[in-house]
């Protein structure tokens, strides 16, 4: 699975343009899933940032248009016997087929 280059900055922008303004700046001012220790600090940035809205989407703001080939649900099962079952593409449809837990 690989990003389609010629796409995904066009894509990104149009996501970005759909989202509430409103959340713009706190993306704009966050470093997502990295640790916090001023949430006050972070929260003030983004009011700051807000005044200047719209604000552009950041360069770390990405889409990426992934093409599976396999794709498999599981749900647990009573005795260990699971239900799984694998959906593989095959030309322009899905091929599924129920795998052993």
């Amino acid at each position: 699975m690989s990003p389609n280059p010629a796409s995904v900055p066009t894509v990104a922008d149009r996501m970005w343009q759909r989202r509430p303004l409103g959340t713009h700046a706190m993306s704009v001012a966050s470093c997502q899933s990295r640790p916090l220790d001023d949430v006050e600090g972070l929260r003030q940035t983004a009011v700051q940032l807000a005044e200047d809205a719209p604000l552009p989407r950041p360069v770390t703001y990405r889409a990426f248009e992934i093409q599976p080939s396999d794709i498999e649900f599981w749900a647990n099962g009573r005795d260990r016997l699971h239900e799984r079952l694998l959906f593989s593409r095959r030309g322009s449809g899905w091929a599924v087929s129920r795998l052993q837990p």
